[in-house]
């Protein structure tokens, strides 16, 4: 079991990745594209993850831990304000 964090220790390392926020990111095997709009934390095992949307004509938007994002599975594009 992990040991359970505090709000503070959330943030720091909910603003770790923070920068991300605002990005499009493309996935390497399908070449799909999305866009992260922001981070949570998956409530069972306290992972941080991104939120991110399809940038389809009908979005579908999903949450990944992080890990899997900057682990070469996607790369990151350009940032939108």
């Amino acid at each position: 079991m992990t040991a359970k964090l505090t709000l503070d220790e959330l943030l720091k390392k909910q603003n770790v990745f923070a920068s991300y926020v605002g990005h499009e990111i493309q996935h390497v095997s399908t070449g799909g594209w999305y866009f992260i709009s922001g981070l949570c934390f998956r409530e069972h095992d306290m992972v941080l993850c991104f939120i991110y949307t399809t940038l389809h004509k009908d979005p579908v938007t999903f949450c990944r831990p992080v890990a899997e994002v900057v682990d070469g599975r996607f790369t990151i594009g350009a940032k939108h304000e």
